[in-house]
């Protein structure tokens, strides 16, 4: 007679089912630490709508928006030594010298231009690589225009890069940037000029990108 085991006999336990927790621990982690404009672009055509008016508006107010006009020069004759003892006496009333007798100059300056570009999260430009690779925008381009797409789409970006570039080298580069200027003078800025016209190249080729979403 064959002896079966006592425990054969008893009924089999359920195997309990074991999940891989990591995998979701890690997602959760995920999207607890990435800022949520990281994960997904909030309508990229609305993006790329405003990101076309910041272009227009900057363009539109170019003379405005590269010309500070805020400083204050003081005339050379007053700074002549012939002059000492008045500035001496200005000195103890508190004032270096008679404000209403100073000129108002101005400066090159490209803080607005940079800011609209994007080096700022709340310009819609900001990131714009990642609004044009959202899968939202890509499903709106037909099969047809997928190359197009992306060639407009890098040419868009690397004249964006150009035109960030320029504007920071103006800020050394351009003699306006550094030495005041009168008012109603056009000054010389080169750097400058070239981020205008990576701006204007940018504008023309967004509008083509708008188009092949529309």
């Amino acid at each position: 007679m064959a002896w079966i085991p006592l425990f054969a006999l008893l009924p089999a336990a359920s195997t309990p089912q074991v999940f891989a927790r990591r995998p979701a621990v890690i997602a959760a982690a995920c999207c607890t630490l990435v800022p949520r404009r990281v994960q997904a672009t909030s309508n990229p055509t609305e993006r790329l709508g405003k990101g076309l008016s910041t272009l227009e508006a900057l363009l539109r107010n170019w003379d405005n928006v590269t010309v500070d006009c805020s400083y204050a020069e003081i005339p050379r004759e007053i700074l002549e030594s012939k002059n000492k003892e008045k500035l001496l006496l200005q000195a103890t009333q508190n004032a270096l010298f008679d404000k209403s007798s100073s000129i108002n100059v101005c400066k090159s300056t490209v803080r607005v231009v940079r800011q609209q570009l994007g080096t700022t999260a709340d310009s819609p430009l900001s990131r714009i690589d990642r609004v044009l690779g959202d899968p939202a925008l890509l499903a709106r381009v037909a099969p047809e225009d997928g190359d197009t797409f992306v060639d407009v789409s890098e040419r868009l970006q690397a004249a964006l890069r150009a035109a960030d570039a320029a504007a920071f080298a103006s800020e050394a580069s351009d003699f306006s940037a550094r030495t005041p200027f009168q008012v109603g003078e056009v000054p010389s800025t080169p750097s400058l000029d070239r981020a205008r016209e990576n701006l204007e190249e940018a504008c023309a080729l967004l509008k083509h990108v708008i188009s092949l979403c529309s």
